[in-house]
């Protein structure tokens, strides 16, 4: 039997989660850890004291001994700088609704292949959503997206962290008059599966 829990990347649902499958005796736990807020060590810790082996999808917690099934994160921001380059973009923006160990490699690796090719990402074209929780936090997001894309020179293309951040660009863009892909390409890493 095979339970799937969401925690909404909310840290206390975690913990409580966490609570609910070791009462329910399960035999182990592949865990997404949380990234508004750092998965707190003694999560693990507690699985692993009781006999419950993890392993970590996409990233590890630190300080914790758990194997990590990943892929290159390096290469997220390479292959889509160069899909971008290869198309003729040189306004190239990155977008991640959290700031995190992931979407700054995703950032790095986007900036390295654009500077080998004679491009840059400036600062004013690197954009993070709000980091805290909150009833606002959309909001927030939306309003910085659509400054983005309003500003004089916007960009012509966009890489976000992930594909429910892609979905909120491509509406955002819609909405402003924006064609896509015609006057804006949307590349999103890979979220959202569709049947």
């Amino acid at each position: 039997q095979v339970l799937i829990c969401n925690t909404n990347n909310n840290i206390d649902k975690q913990g409580n989660i966490i609570l609910q499958l070791l009462d329910k005796g399960i035999s182990g736990v592949a865990l997404v850890p949380t990234i508004v807020s750092a998965t707190p060590l003694q999560h693990i810790r507690y699985l692993q004291a009781n006999k419950i082996p993890v392993i970590f999808c996409h990233r590890s917690v630190k300080g914790a001994k758990a194997p990590c099934i990943s892929w290159k994160v390096e290469d997220v921001g390479r292959i889509a700088g160069e899909a971008f380059i290869k198309n003729g973009h040189s306004k190239i923006m990155y977008f991640g609704r959290y700031r995190y160990q992931i979407s700054q490699i995703h950032e790095r690796s986007l900036r390295q292949v654009l500077e080998e090719n004679g491009l840059s990402l400036p600062q004013n074209r690197v954009l993070y959503g709000r980091s805290s929780e909150g009833a606002d936090e959309d909001a927030d997001t939306e309003q910085l997206l659509r400054n983005a894309l309003e500003q004089s020179d916007p960009p012509t293309a966009i890489l976000c962290n992930d594909d429910t951040e892609a979905e909120r660009v491509y509406w955002i863009a819609t909405q402003l008059g924006r064609k896509v892909p015609d006057d804006l390409a949307i590349i999103g890493f890979g979220d959202i599966y569709r049947d």
